[in-house]
């Protein structure tokens, strides 16, 4: 039998970078756990798109 994998941190968790609670991170995530792995030219462009402003 295998461990379960942990869901990570929960949000409005104080270490957590509020970065990473943005919907276009949350998106890229998604793609990457669909896809096993992303080009860095799609994480370039993706990160590309985020407004930290």
């Amino acid at each position: 039998m295998t461990k379960a994998r942990t869901a990570g941190p929960a949000v409005g968790d104080p270490k957590t970078a509020p970065e990473l609670e943005l919907a276009e991170v949350k998106t890229l995530v998604k793609m990457g756990k669909s896809k096993g792995t992303l080009t860095q030219d799609e994480i370039e462009g993706a990160l590309g798109d985020i407004d930290l402003s």
